[in-house]
């Protein structure tokens, strides 16, 4: 471990006994060590396979046309091959930090389910 990140875990912990409480964030970045691909790379590739009809324009924009036009299902099978990865090492750090009492509120901004199947991994499951 990096000496800033046993400094932050010192501070985090030290707060905890003193009663702070704490809330996580995930955002894309957290489940690129997993084998998640970026968000811009999925979207290219998805498009390349599934959106051709949307010629032009920005990336974001065509894929959010493509999305828009998309059923619930075809969502999901454009997804699930970037997405059929077991969460990775820190999310398993995670989960253990969320059963411990770190974390009061657990936020994902992703589209995947890394952090849930974590959390059920190491037999935590009061979350929605």
């Amino acid at each position: 471990m990096t000496a800033v990140i046993t400094d932050l875990a010192n501070v985090i912990v030290t707060k905890k006994l003193a009663g702070e409480r704490f809330v996580l964030m995930l955002g894309a970045g957290a489940s690129l060590s997993s084998g998640v691909k970026q968000t811009s790379v999925m979207q290219e590739e998805i498009l390349a396979r599934y959106g051709t009809r949307f010629e032009s324009g920005k990336t974001e924009d065509r894929f959010d046309k493509l999305w828009g036009a998309a059923s619930r299902d075809e969502r999901d099978l454009y997804l699930k091959p970037y997405l059929s990865v077991e969460p990775g090492q820190g999310y398993r750090d995670l989960a253990n930090l969320v059963k411990e009492g770190f974390f009061d509120l657990a936020i994902s901004f992703n589209y995947d389910d890394l952090l849930e199947r974590a959390l059920k991994a190491v037999g935590f499951d009061d979350y929605r």
